[in-house]
């Protein structure tokens, strides 16, 4: 006799897949005209150090530094246009992005000044995020909940800006390791077993794309505070692969002289928790009207 509930299950799974390609490439096509557009802002000075034509020179994989914050590199970048004439003297402008900024070398290298080369670079990493994304939300939520997840992340009109600006492309390389590595704890973890090499791993990867890799470590501490149980002790030892890796990544950006200061774009929580708190008593609500609201801001 035929399993009439097995095979409503299969054809319930295949409609479902078929619902979650459509939905992918429908996103794809609403991202299409965002791939059309051509090198600006933070591009043309990553071009520019990758040429060797940048006022101060810049290593291949250190081209998020456009400003180190010495006063004689200020002062020359000032001199050349590169910053605004009443930048202070001692500005510090530089991110710790290596893979992202090895990845804009290797455009460069591959494509030349293709933009267009470039972008479908960039819409790789973008799809192959929320593919990614579209696998480990179906298996956490089950198949409709999770197609209806996948829906408002890949529809989400956000993900339009590190398609459209190359420089940006750091924050997909980010996501997707990162999700990674969050999935990869909890599976870890869901089998009894303590922190995962391969979340490791993945988090390295995800602050390598940028600092942007710190937000899924902060997913899994979450997680073993309030998503698992078990004595504290084995929770602590489940983290020490996250925490090796984010004490890693804090020693080289300290010791790499990164970070901001006197910039009114990026503000540094640790080298100016006044201006910190300043900005973000009206960023922050600036950003949740936004977030529902749909305010432009």
């Amino acid at each position: 006799m035929m399993d009439t509930g097995a095979g409503r299950r299969r054809g319930a799974g295949r409609v479902e897949s078929g619902a979650a390609a459509l939905l992918v490439l429908a996103a794809l096509a609403l991202r299409l005209p965002a791939l059309t557009h051509g090198f600006h802002l933070d591009d043309l000075a990553q071009l520019a150090m990758l040429e060797g034509v940048y006022p101060v020179p810049r290593a291949p994989w250190d081209l998020f530094r456009f400003s180190s914050g010495e006063p004689r590199e200020v002062a020359l970048l000032v001199a050349r246009g590169n910053l605004a004439w009443w930048s202070v003297p001692d500005l510090r402008f530089a991110a710790l992005r290596p893979l992202s900024s090895l990845l804009t070398g290797a455009d460069l290298a591959l494509f030349g000044r293709a933009p267009l080369a470039h972008h479908v670079h960039s819409a790789a990493w973008w799809l192959a995020l929320v593919l990614a994304y579209g696998a480990v939300v179906g298996r956490w939520l089950g198949p409709r909940v999770g197609l209806l997840a996948l829906a408002l992340f890949a529809l989400d009109e956000s993900h339009a800006v590190p398609l459209a600006w190359l420089a940006n492309r750091n924050v997909l390389v980010s996501a997707l390791f990162g999700l990674w590595a969050v999935a990869l704890h909890v599976r870890a973890r869901g089998r009894g077993r303590g922190g995962s090499p391969g979340s490791a791993a993945a988090l390295a990867g995800a602050l390598a794309g940028g600092e942007y890799g710190l937000l899924p470590a902060a997913y899994i501490l979450a997680f073993e505070l309030v998503g698992v149980a078990g004595p504290a002790r084995a929770r602590l030892r489940a983290l020490l692969p996250t925490i090796g890796v984010v004490g890693a990544y804090v020693l080289a950006h300290g010791l790499g002289g990164y970070g901001a200061r006197g910039s009114g774009v990026y503000v540094d929580p640790l080298a100016e928790p006044a201006a910190f708190a300043a900005a973000a008593a009206w960023r922050v609500p600036a950003l949740w009207a936004q977030l529902l609201l749909a305010w432009p801001v």
